[in-house]
């Protein structure tokens, strides 16, 4: 066999020599990156990060969290997202910046892994070899250098602000986490296949499947992690590669535990979601059908985004198709008809023989353009292979989410890098580096600076819901997240708007939206010093969802300022049925019986578990100091009354209360703490 055929030619492709200088200008856009997601590391907690972050119970408490993992991922949970952001709370508490770090560190991580990625791809493409072709044309004589397009690619990746809501976005790590999992996972199946039965294949293949398994504690887009395999060892190898890999039997066979491990996954996921209107086939107002025409419009504006990333937002309003026949859908599911042809004809292009058909039918092409068609049609087939994890048939209740993008973009970038790399390859040598150098620079900086705009919505939930409801005024959730910024600004008018902005533009499919709206619209009523407003859009939201003790508490909150006690106080007891250590109801069902005066003991025991949740609440204390009174410690109602009257935070009129109080149970004057 001649040696230029020889089975192990690839390993002699790019000598570690050669990538080392182009690798450390990889620290260009690793800076950029830094510049521009630099502004939202003090960002607030948004979204789902309250419920998932900042409320849940596991983040808080890193045992917890190390007992649940293998319990959780047998489970088909996202055990590793939530030991990250443990292991955050537990270095830094619910401090933003320390959640953020690790969301960019990660970031930067996944940029270094798709860099060697690339590279490894691109040199089992063949790239790097000299390439060959008729008549010594320019595109004959220039071949693909792995680490320069690695970098291009990885630059991409790194700066690109359709990403920015998977790094910028903390619970939405998951993404970056499964991102990682998926990489590592493919790289180090490659290695397996290259080293074959011997130790270091074993080495790598337990590496393969420990990566699979994490990749899959974080999120599920690695159960389409055997396909891609398939179409990057089948689509992907140059001649002088496929003899360098393994046999397709045993190829398989290395399949069969990452698919027997994926398919465990999968069941235990199907099991738990079974019932859920987040995700899976019982999502309200959505079938399967109608969600697959959808993701064909959903897919289409992702690759408008992927090229043109403007109108961006965090609460997309993306109507659900109904029909083939809608115009959308058939204008969508043309181009991405035309896409998968375009990538299966340069993959038949590419494997032409030499000399077929002669170079009218393209015969004797150069060996440089057939790796870059091989490339370019991997690329497509990998954004949707990884795409079909969240955009084929099995519905979400967010159809449209910008973070489903983050691996998924890698196909196009790398589609993308070898296209402009051939047409560059057609210039003259003097010419083609500075025109490379300026087209680089130029769309790097461009993708930096537009990054860091993005990144003005994840400073803040105000900027973020702003930003959301302006773009979409008429979905409800954006006005109930704005109305809830600006209710946590203490701007409770401004909010009470937005809460009935959002109620007047609810349509049927959007009801579930109602609950929250009402509940918070009669917060801030109440808020706003109007209780008595407050109680009907309260009592509607606890009619649409009995089970809510923060509408059953607010309730009792209204009802005890608009003075009907004894309303209040069976709200408050009904909102303690559903949560038994509210302590908001806690302190309107202390007050409620001591107005009554019919039980001081219950009212007591009720204020006290309020007062050990907001000992710095003035009111509570006064209400406390009460009770103690009317049970005879009076001790201790001196106290809680000196409590409340020292409170700068106290309005004047409870200072004065306790201050009289004090004054009519004769208690001894407060010691001066200094």
């Amino acid at each position: 066999m001649p040696r230029d055929h020889q089975p192990r030619a690839p390993e002699r492709v790019a000598p570690p020599a050669a990538g080392a200088p182009l690798a450390w200008l990889l620290v260009a856009p690793l800076l950029l990156a830094l510049a521009a997601y630099a502004r939202v590391l003090h960002g607030e907690f948004v979204f789902d990060d309250l419920p998932n972050v900042v409320n849940a119970p596991a983040v808080r408490q890193l045992p917890a969290a190390l007992r649940a993992f293998v319990p959780d991922l047998l489970a088909g949970r996202r055990p590793v997202t939530v030991l990250t952001l443990a292991l955050d709370h537990a270095a830094g508490g619910l401090e933003p910046f320390t959640f953020h770090a690790t969301n960019l560190g990660l970031h930067l991580l996944a940029v270094l892994l798709v860099f060697g990625f690339t590279r490894a791809v691109l040199r089992l493409a063949g790239a790097g070899l000299p390439a060959a072709g008729r008549g010594g044309s320019p595109a004959a004589r220039a071949a693909l250098d792995p680490d320069a397009l690695a970098l291009v690619v990885a630059g991409l990746f790194a700066l690109h602000p359709l990403q920015s809501q998977a790094v910028s976005y903390v619970v939405q790590r998951a993404e970056v986490l499964a991102s990682l999992g998926y990489l590592g996972a493919l790289w180090l199946l490659l290695l397996a296949e290259r080293h074959g039965p011997g130790w270091r294949g074993a080495l790598a293949y337990g590496g393969a499947l420990l990566a699979l398994a994490l990749g899959l504690g974080s999120k599920a887009i690695l159960v389409t992690l055997p396909v891609a395999y398939l179409l990057l060892t089948w689509a992907v190898p140059g001649p002088a590669a496929r003899g360098a890999l393994t046999t397709w039997p045993r190829r398989l066979a290395l399949l069969a535990a990452p698919v027997a491990l994926i398919g465990l996954f999968a069941a235990r996921t199907s099991r738990r979601l079974e019932g859920s209107t987040d995700a899976g086939f019982a999502v309200p107002g959505l079938p399967a059908g109608d969600y697959f025409l959808t993701q064909w419009r959903v897919v289409a504006t992702y690759l408008r985004l992927l090229l043109w990333p403007a109108g961006q937002s965090a609460d997309w309003a993306f109507s659900t198709s109904h029909s083939l026949g809608e115009p959308a859908v058939l204008l969508s599911g043309a181009l991405l008809l035309a896409l998968v042809a375009a990538a299966a004809a340069l993959l038949w292009w590419s494997r032409r023989p030499a000399g077929a058909g002669g170079p009218a039918n393209g015969g004797g092409l150069p060996e440089a353009d057939r790796l870059a068609a091989r490339l370019a049609a991997f690329g497509i087939g990998w954004f949707f292979v990884v795409l079909s994890a969240t955009s084929s048939v099995i519905p979400r209740e967010d159809v449209l989410v910008e973070h489903r993008t983050y691996l998924a973009s890698w196909g196009v970038f790398l589609a993308l890098a070898v296209a402009a790399e051939r047409g560059l390859a057609r210039l003259p040598a003097r010419r083609r580096t500075l025109a490379a150098l300026l087209l680089v620079g130029l769309t790097w900086s461009g993708l930096a600076a537009l990054t860091w705009r993005r990144n003005a919505v994840w400073e803040s939930a105000l900027a973020l819901w702003s930003d959301a409801a302006a773009k979409a005024p008429g979905k409800p959730r954006v006005h109930l997240g704005l109305g809830n910024a600006l209710l946590a600004r203490g701007e409770a008018e401004a909010a009470i708007a937005e809460y009935r902005l959002g109620l007047a533009t609810l349509r049927a499919d959007a009801a579930p939206a109602e609950a929250p709206l009402q509940q918070n619209l009669g917060a801030a009523l109440a808020r706003a010093g109007r209780p008595a407003e407050a109680v009907a859009p309260l009592r509607r939201a606890l009619a649409l969802d009995p089970r809510s003790a923060d509408a059953a508490a607010g309730l009792a909150v209204a009802l005890l300022a608009a003075g009907e006690l004894e309303e209040a106080g069976r709200a408050a007891v009904a909102a303690l049925t559903l949560r038994p250590e509210d302590p908001v109801a806690h302190r309107v069902a202390g007050r409620a019986r001591l107005a009554a005066g019919d039980d001081d003991a219950a009212a007591l025991a009720h204020l006290e578990r309020a007062a050990r949740a907001f000992p710095a609440d003035a009111q509570v204390q006064l209400e406390l100091g009460h009770a103690l009174a009317a049970t005879g410690r009076s001790g201790e109602a001196c106290a809680a009354w000196a409590r409340a009257a020292a409170s700068g935070a106290a309005l004047a009129e409870v200072r004065a209360q306790a201050a009289q109080a004090s004054e009519l149970l004769r208690c001894p004057p407060a010691r001066d703490p200094r």
